[in-house]
């Protein structure tokens, strides 16, 4: 039987721009989005990290995320859906061999609340916040994170009786072909030559 490689299908993200969008207020803290459990060096493989708003952000705006690597390649990123860790959602990154090494950034997107902070008009009922988090992709290191599962993990096993099975083995001959003649003395008495 053949052994076939188990090939991981890759998910992809569609590259957003979130770097270059104009926005009223660009930071690295966490005042307006609380980003934990962020590894500081991502490696190969799954990771994940928590990310809450605050009470600046408006309420009901899906939040925009992009990762890219040193050359803005997309890392895949995706939200743990109908997951909370507290009031913080767990959201999940796959980073495959072709993230290249080096600086990397992590964007997320929000609009401020104008009942709550100072916005101009212009810049409201559009994306008017940006968090930007630097860190650093090195994909020669092994993965260390948890592994996190989403449920309880289970096992499920059954027996399967089967007949003894033989194992055939094959063997080769060789067969010589020819001819044999015996000649005996001839017989003094019967005087006749006898063959074999």
């Amino acid at each position: 039987m053949p052994v076939l490689k188990n090939i991981l299908r890759k998910s992809t993200s569609p590259y957003q721009g979130l770097k270059d969008f104009d926005v009223f207020v660009d930071t690295t803290d966490n005042k307006y989005f609380n980003v934990s459990d962020f590894p500081d060096e991502l490696t190969l493989g799954n990771s994940s990290f928590l990310i809450e708003g605050s009470e600046l952000l408006k309420t009901g705006v899906v939040l925009k995320m992009e990762i890219l690597d040193s050359s803005n390649n997309v890392v895949f990123h995706t939200p743990v859906d109908e997951y909370l860790e507290g009031t913080a959602r767990r959201v999940s990154i796959e980073a495959y061999s072709t993230i290249k090494s080096g600086p990397a950034t992590l964007t997320i997107l929000g609009e401020l609340d104008p009942s709550k902070t100072n916005v101009p008009l212009s810049l409201q009922n559009t994306y008017n916040v940006r968090y930007t988090k630097n860190f650093f992709f090195n994909n020669t290191r092994l993965n260390t994170r948890p592994i996190m599962f989403y449920g309880q993990p289970t096992i499920t096993a059954s027996e399967k009786v089967i007949g003894i099975t033989d194992s055939v083995q094959t063997s080769t001959t060789q067969t010589l072909t020819g001819t044999v003649e015996i000649n005996v003395n001839i017989d003094s008495k019967s005087n006749k030559e006898r063959r074999f």
